[in-house]
């Protein structure tokens, strides 16, 4: 099939579909509601995806389903020919999601009370998982540079790393403020992390929406990786398929990733929905000419909607590098986030609240723009409407 901007203008109906996204919105907020929250997107996932679930669905047994060779070797395809990352099947770990990985490493390299170190604005669940495990948070903002940009204060970092950090939880690309981090940064983020012994995760749930030109570096691609770090990454957000529950952990130290299993199973995480293990493979194998496609697609949405927000006074931002998720400084307007979130709802759009991402985010709302373009101008029109 075809996958061209035709596919993606045209879209799909998720209402009526238990989608969280919308239904469980609308719910709550009302039917006459836009979402551009959670992030999920409102198109159609690679029919080859669609049609090897159809087709294990027809056979009419849906009993134990073991790990075949090509629930590795699909991924491993995948992060070479994506991504120039070179991994074997002892590189990987497979999970239900990338949280349960955030939460096993929080677990397995840091006891009660040790220090984790969060790099913040950041995706909401790495609070989570140190917090509900007992562990000190290290909270380090990042800092915006003259363009907008996230950047890394390697002084601060090399302080909370003497003052006893054991883990360090870092997103690459960044969410929210949609940054692709540069070699040079990694590269010097690995060196101090086997200086000082810090084990480093690094969540790449949205390395296939890296828009600049080097593309996404993954942690897995930098010098003494192999003493450090973990990379957590998944086909859920890359092909839509986040309700299917799986992912991965992967690190070329193959000890790292033993000693990764075996904190799963001791809590009881097992892997291997049979429908999840028919979709990951196929999309990793069958998904290249979607994926090229959609990337194209949401390269044009970022342009209309910074194209938007330039045209209202007041809103601030930040530079596309990766995601479908516009990070959006409101405070000129108002750095009440109760405020703006009755703003946006009397409007009647949803939006993610800057504050689920740390205390250093007030006045910042998070908008997800992966959506066909004829929902978007109007979502456009009601946030240009909200800040009025």
């Amino acid at each position: 099939m075809q996958y061209d901007k035709e596919f993606f203008d045209y879209g799909l109906r998720r209402i009526g579909t238990h989608s969280e996204k919308w239904d469980a919105m609308r719910a709550e907020q009302g039917q006459d509601m836009l979402a551009a929250w959670v992030a999920d997107m409102d198109f159609e996932s690679p029919h080859e995806v669609r049609d090897v679930l159809l087709a294990r669905a027809a056979h009419p047994t849906y009993g134990y389903t073991e790990l075949c060779d090509e629930d590795f070797d699909a991924p491993i395809r995948f992060w070479k020919r994506r991504h120039s990352v070179s991994l074997t099947r002892e590189n990987i770990a497979f999970m239900p999601c990338v949280i349960t990985g955030l939460k096993t490493a929080v677990q397995l390299y840091t006891g009660d009370g040790d220090k984790v170190l969060l790099l913040t604005p950041v995706y909401g669940p790495f609070y989570g998982a140190c917090e509900g495990n007992g562990r000190e948070i290290v909270n380090l903002p990042l800092e915006m540079d003259s363009s907008r940009r996230y950047q890394m204060d390697f002084g601060k970092i090399e302080r909370a790393f003497e003052s006893g950090v054991k883990l360090m939880l870092l997103c690459n690309p960044h969410n929210p403020g949609s940054r692709a981090w540069d070699r040079d940064t990694l590269t010097r983020l690995v060196s101090l992390c086997v200086e000082y012994g810090v084990k480093l995760v690094s969540d790449e749930i949205h390395a296939d929406f890296v828009f600049t030109q080097q593309g996404h570096i993954s942690i897995l691609t930098i010098e003494n990786n192999e003493k450090c770090a973990i990379a957590l990454s998944a086909a859920s957000k890359t092909f839509n398929l986040a309700g299917l529950q799986q992912a991965m952990a992967l690190s070329h130290n193959s000890e790292m990733i033993r000693e990764f299993s075996l904190r799963m199973e001791k809590s009881g995480v097992t892997s291997g929905n049979i429908f999840a293990l028919e979709g990951t493979r196929t999309a990793y194998d069958k998904g290249d000419e979607w994926l090229d496609a959609l990337r194209e697609y949401l390269i044009g949405n970022a342009e209309i909607v910074k194209s938007a927000m330039d045209g209202i006074e007041g809103i601030k931002m930040t530079p596309q590098d990766a995601s479908y998720l516009a990070w959006l400084d409101c405070s000129a307007i108002s750095a009440d986030n109760d405020e703006l979130m009755r703003r946006f709802r009397s409007a009647r759009i949803e939006v993610s609240d800057g504050r689920i991402f740390g205390e250093n985010a007030a006045g910042f709302i998070r908008f997800n723009f992966a959506m066909p373009r004829f929902v978007l101008a109007p979502a456009l029109e009601r946030f240009k409407k909200a800040m009025e």
